[in-house]
């Protein structure tokens, strides 16, 4: 997961840090804590940030950027599993879809289907799990919401590639991911849950009765 967070996060370039690792566009790295949360220090104040929710922001954000084109890894051996019948009509009904989302594809007898190609972004021990997602989303929204399922599938594969909670990340690690969140800066993750917590000098003075 860290692995491929960091080869999203660079963007496939190696780009030049700063000198003082400590110093990002969100602020000055304090640390890490529970190796879970980010805290900065603003001219405001402090900011605690979710790790997490962060990367996954950025991920998204790569992902969804128009100038960003997946590369297919073909899968050696095939990912095969089976169908319903209602996921097997909604897959013969979209499958040019798929084709445009970057599945390569085979159908086979009784319900059954292999998989032999998928974007990068998507981690191989999740394939199932996306792909019946993906049909899912299909056939709730129709085909005039396949911009939004590719959304959700963004989304999705941005939250199983992101750091975790409870990864411990270094200093370079800090400093990188938030020198790339302050390009696509968000206050909160695809899924729309909070990345980061503010905490204002001023509050913080009058909770010490200054």
């Amino acid at each position: 997961a860290i692995e491929f967070s960091q080869n999203i996060l660079k963007g496939g370039e190696v780009k030049e840090l700063s000198r003082d690792l400590y110093e990002t566009p969100l602020g000055r790295i304090i640390g890490q804590v529970h190796n879970s949360y980010i805290i900065v220090q603003t001219l405001e104040g402090i900011q605690i940030l979710d790790q997490h929710a962060l990367a996954e922001r950025v991920i998204y954000e790569r992902l969804a950027s128009s100038a960003y084109t997946p590369k297919i890894q073909q899968l050696l051996w095939g990912i095969g599993f089976h169908l319903t019948i209602s996921e097997l009509e909604t897959l013969e009904s979209f499958q040019e879809d798929f084709a445009s989302m970057w599945f390569e594809l085979n159908i086979l007898s009784q319900g059954n289907i292999i998989i032999e190609a998928v974007p990068d972004f998507v981690k191989k021990e999740n394939i199932e799990k996306i792909f019946k997602k993906i049909l899912w989303d299909i056939s709730e929204i129709g085909s005039q919401g396949l911009e939004e399922v590719r959304h959700k599938v963004w989304a999705f594969a941005a939250c199983r590639s992101a750091v975790k909670f409870w990864d411990p990340l270094s200093i370079f690690e800090m400093s990188r991911l938030l020198k790339d969140a302050s390009l696509d800066y968000s206050t909160t993750c695809p899924h729309g849950r909070p990345v980061v917590y503010d905490i204002n000098l001023e509050d913080l003075q009058k909770k010490y009765e200054r």
